[in-house]
């Protein structure tokens, strides 16, 4: 019954920073076929906003580092083609 609640109020919110509301926005917008839009971190340590159309989680592997990455694959509007976003560098998520 808690978790429910928990949900609730994430889902409730304009805006979401956590990673766990993070990743539970953006499967309700893979569910739901509807767009996102992000504030990340780019591999420049830029921030940068867009707005993406989830598709599907995807673990990248990372063998320097020896640990793999929680990803989304997204139609992204600004680069008109699908990307990836690692789900840690997502700072910010509104619906």
């Amino acid at each position: 019954m808690a978790e429910r609640n928990i949900q609730n109020k994430i889902h409730n919110l304009e805006s979401v920073s956590t990673y766990d509301a993070v990743f539970a926005c953006l499967m309700d917008a893979i569910i739901e076929n509807s767009s996102v839009e992000i504030e990340y971190t780019n591999q420049r340590n830029e921030t940068i906003v867009r707005t993406i159309h989830p598709k599907r989680f995807e673990l990248i592997k990372r063998f320097y580092k020896r640990m793999s990455r929680l990803c989304i694959s997204a139609y992204c509007e600004i680069k008109q083609e699908e990307r990836v976003f690692a789900l840690m560098r997502i700072n910010e998520l509104r619906r």
